[in-house]
């Protein structure tokens, strides 16, 4: 017991110590960067964030399921196919592959329909895209924002549902953005 609590002391001064030293004395922020939505996670430039990426994901394919759409299913469990990723975006370096097992992941888990192969017969398919848009000025100040969207919809081409989701990312080229 004593020693438990010594490891707690020991913890909570570490932590104490590491967030201090995080304080800035004033002027710009470290490495000029800013988020556009303070609820997202933190970066040190405007360049994706696999976990942020992951997170949005996750977050869509939830929407997804909890959507009128999939809830007219009710215990029918329908065949799905989950298409690739379309990486819409001029970063070739997204590894869209680990994007789909989450989301397909995702649907298994929740039993809702049958996850089917590429090739066989389904009654719907699930589409994803990752898109991205950058703008910027003459001081250096670039903002990028990263766009998924999820398209459920039928053989025939009838659309059920559509969710998209976006992470925005701000630079500053020398001053603070805000």
């Amino acid at each position: 017991m004593m020693k438990y609590k010594f490891i707690q002391l020991v913890g909570s001064l570490f932590m104490i110590l590491t967030l201090s030293a995080c304080v800035t004395t004033g002027g710009a922020p470290q490495g000029q960067v800013a988020m556009l939505d303070t609820s997202e996670r933190s970066h040190l430039d405007n360049t994706l964030n696999m976990t942020d990426l992951m997170a949005l994901a996750e977050k869509l394919t939830e929407k997804m399921l909890v959507s009128n759409a999939v809830a007219e299913w009710g215990e029918k469990r329908p065949r799905l196919i989950v298409a690739d990723l379309i990486n819409e975006t001029d970063d070739d370096n997204i590894p869209e592959e680990m994007i789909y097992d989450r989301i397909k992941g995702i649907i298994l888990e929740s039993g809702v329909a049958r996850i089917m192969n590429k090739n066989s017969k389904a009654d719907y398919i699930l589409r994803g895209v990752l898109s991205s848009t950058q703008a910027g000025n003459n001081q250096g100040d670039h903002v990028r924002e990263f766009r998924v969207t999820l398209t459920l919809s039928s053989f025939e081409g009838e659309d059920f549902g559509n969710w998209d989701g976006r992470i925005n990312l701000a630079k500053s080229g020398g001053r603070p953005l805000f």
